[in-house]
């Protein structure tokens, strides 16, 4: 693999490269008699020849050589570099530096041109005519040399991606692009460990060089190691400990295996010496713990409630391993299967194995929905989730805590607005409520409700009586959500104003169907103070003096006991 040194003529010359290269040319539509002529081992540049590509790199015995043709008497210098001709040539006179060299144009002459080191290296040729050279440059050649180092894969250069979607794979920069998803960040993959032994993710690999351009490597040979639990698996048939795979025009990849253990897995990806790639993949072992986070609190009566969607489960199961490992085959995959037991299944229902209805988030959570089983309202149950193990006569393997559901109405009778304080400093951040109840004075079913529009319609908020920074309780009308409340209450924050004083914040409902009469076109209302700056301050100063005289009480003891006066 190597990278292109480009030859910029201003008219025209002949370049000959020895060692690596292929040079190649491109003719123009009114191109002028070429001054130099010559050949390289991958073809010959004539006399249209305008633009000449060559691939070349650094090193202690590269080099580019340049052969002129015959009557063309002149000057040739360098820079970036040195001219050299051969001892048995009298055509031509190098001077000591290498800088420039005079020749007569009776012999064609080929002068060396080491490219030891990256760089640019300029060679220019200036005509000589009845013995005066013309300080005008007759041709240019601009070589730029890349270093060889850069060649090789680079680190910081090459990139990897684990995923599980076996369709994607990564672009990098304009030289490597697979046409794909262009995928550019890492999934985070938690698998089965125990008890399963196949493939569960794959790393993709783009693998290139350290020029700017980022060059595909190919037919570079890479191996994987993987350290803690699993496998991993190349160009072999079987997954291992340590695999190896071919770089294909910059493309590699390696699949990850389970191999029956639990624990995380770090692969570690090498091209030679130089690593390119660390990756890591979580395997799980058995179900050892459940944390609930309660979604919903009151559910409608007779009727499920919370859905399959991501936290919108009436709980969000969170299962680990013993060894904190999220497990992501608990609800009916495997041997493994979610149990929800009722303290009172004439209240809130629970379920047996495989009856409950589960989403799995597929990282270890779980969104399982409840059931009501009376439209009493004010009724309340507890529920306890627990996985037990199909294959080892449904041993119970992780029990969770307790949460309690109650029954609710679905329509609010009542509803009060109050606040968490009732004195605020200014600029103090307030918590409003809005407590919501049903005709038996119980917390409606959660959910959202038509509070104080029809139909979800935009609401600017509650109206405070000074100017504040925020309107609470609103929201535009394309969310079509109303008011959410959880356990019959809602809530919203908003800041109190700059300028001390009485603070009221109030509101009227709407005519809707969610609200029973009583609670319709029903003015909600909080009032609070907050204090003003001078009386703060004042508050602190009597604060400070009080300590000041304390102290002052306790230095004169302290004197006293010491005898001093």
């Amino acid at each position: 693999m190597s990278t292109k040194t480009t030859f910029k003529r201003v008219a025209l010359i002949a370049v000959a490269s020895l060692g690596l290269g292929v040079l190649t040319s491109i003719a123009p539509a009114n191109a002028a008699a070429a001054i130099f002529t010559g050949s390289t081992p991958g073809g010959t540049f004539d006399d249209d020849s305008d633009t000449l590509s060559i691939d070349q790199t650094s090193g202690a015995n590269n080099f580019v050589s340049i052969t002129t043709a015959d009557a063309k008497e002149g000057v040739v210098t360098i820079s970036g570099s040195k001219l050299s001709v051969a001892a048995t040539v009298e055509e031509a006179t190098v001077d000591a530096d290498g800088l420039s060299a005079s020749q007569t144009g009776e012999e064609p002459i080929t002068y060396k041109i080491p490219t030891k080191s990256a760089g640019t290296i300029t060679v220019k040729f200036f005509e000589t005519d009845g013995g005066v050279t013309s300080t005008t440059v007759t041709e240019t050649v601009e070589i730029t040399v890349i270093d060889a180092a850069q060649l090789k894969v680079s680190a910081a250069n090459s990139k990897s991606i684990i995923t599980t979607d076996d369709d994607a794979e990564i672009v990098i920069g304009e030289n490597y692009d697979n046409g794909n998803d262009g995928k550019t960040k890492d999934d985070t993959v938690t698998a089965v460990g125990v008890g399963n032994d196949g493939e569960v993710a794959t790393i993709e690999l783009g693998v290139v060089d350290g020029t700017a351009a980022k060059n595909p490597i190919d037919g570079d040979t890479l191996s994987a190691v993987i350290t803690g639990a699993g496998l991993v698996l190349g160009d072999g048939a079987n997954p291992a400990r340590v695999a190896t795979t071919e770089v294909d025009a910059g493309f590699a990849a390696f699949t990850v295996h389970a191999d029956g253990t639990s624990g995380t897995g770090t692969i570690t990806i090498s091209d030679g010496k130089t690593v390119i790639a660390t990756e890591k993949v979580t395997f799980s072992g058995a179900p050892k713990t459940i944390t609930v986070t309660q979604n919903y609190k009151v559910g409608p009566g007779t009727d499920t409630f919370g859905t399959v969607d991501a936290e919108d489960g009436a709980v969000t199961l969170t299962v680990k391993d013993k060894d904190g490992i999220l497990v992501p085959n608990a609800d009916g995959e495997d041997n493994y299967e979610i149990v929800a037991t009722s303290s009172d299944k004439t209240i809130i229902k629970g379920f047996t194995k495989g009856a409950g209805t589960i989403g799995n988030n597929d990282d270890g959570t779980y969104e399982v929905v409840a059931e009501t089983a009376t439209s009493t309202s004010g009724k309340s149950a507890s529920v306890t989730y627990t996985i037990v193990d199909t294959d080892d006569d449904d041993t119970v393997l992780a029990t969770s805590a307790a949460v309690k559901f109650a029954v609710g109405g679905e329509t609010i009778a009542s509803l009060v607005l109050s606040s968490d304080k009732a004195v605020y400093a200014p600029g103090d951040k307030i918590t409003l409520t809005l407590t919501a109840k049903d005709a038996d004075g119980f917390a409606v079913a959660d959910g959202a409700y038509d509070v104080f529009t029809a139909n979800s319609e935009e609401f600017a908020g509650l109206v405070a009586s000074t100017s504040t920074t925020s309107a609470p309780f609103s929201y535009a009308d394309d969310t079509d959500t109303g008011t959410a409340f959880t356990g019959g209450i809602a809530t919203a924050t908003m800041f109190a104003p700059l300028i001390g004083g009485p603070v009221s914040v109030s509101g009227t409902t709407a005519e809707t169907a969610e609200l029973d009469t009583a609670a319709d076109e029903l003015a909600v209302t909080v009032s609070m103070t907050v204090s003003s700056a001078a009386a703060g301050n004042s508050a602190q100063i009597t604060s400070l003096l009080k300590k000041i005289n304390a102290l002052t009480k306790l230095i004169a003891k302290i004197q006293k006991k010491l005898g001093i006066k």
